[in-house]
């Protein structure tokens, strides 16, 4: 009968075990996912703030929502306006929207291939569209192959580099 009663109290003592560190994972992964959706809240609203403001100017279809951070915060968005293929700038700070024809811009895909090339870029992270000193250019994220993460800021029309940060 004691032997029973060893043998219980070490099956005891390992389901406490196990059940501490289920309670731990449990919390851990609660925290993480409230962290998680608390960071992101303030990019959802900006985004559908986005959409919401690119309705009201006409454009019938997002296709895509952006945000640039250079020297103010703007946040763009891609649609069709009557046929027509616009990029919109919201400015959060100064409550104006600049219309930009889509079709003027350089290409993107075309971009991160000379991005790619000319830097040396092994990963492009991002292409935002935003403006630098006042005139719109396309901010490029790339990662080189010593991990240095680097970003250019490109004349939207020309394609020109109008501004480098390297190796942060």
């Amino acid at each position: 009968m004691n032997k029973f009663f060893m043998v219980l109290l070490r099956d005891i003592n390992r389901h406490k075990r196990f059940a501490f560190f289920y309670v731990l994972f449990v919390i851990i992964l609660t925290f993480s996912i409230g962290y998680y959706v608390k960071a992101t809240r303030q990019v959802v609203i900006k985004n559908a703030q986005v959409v919401k403001l690119a309705h009201k100017t006409g454009m019938k279809h997002v296709e895509a929502v952006g945000n640039f951070s250079w020297d103010t915060v703007y946040n763009s968005a891609l649609g069709d306006v009557d046929g027509h293929k616009v990029y919109y700038l919201f400015s959060p700070r100064s409550d104006t929207v600049i219309e930009l024809d889509a079709e003027k811009a350089i290409d993107t895909k075309a971009l991160n291939k000379r991005v790619i090339e000319d830097y040396k870029a092994t990963k492009i992270d991002d292409v935002a569209l935003g403006m630098f000193e006042d005139k719109p250019v396309f901010e490029v994220g790339f990662e080189t192959k010593n991990g240095d993460e680097n970003f250019i800021l490109v004349d939207y029309y020309t394609g020109a580099v109008v501004h480098e940060v390297k190796d942060i």
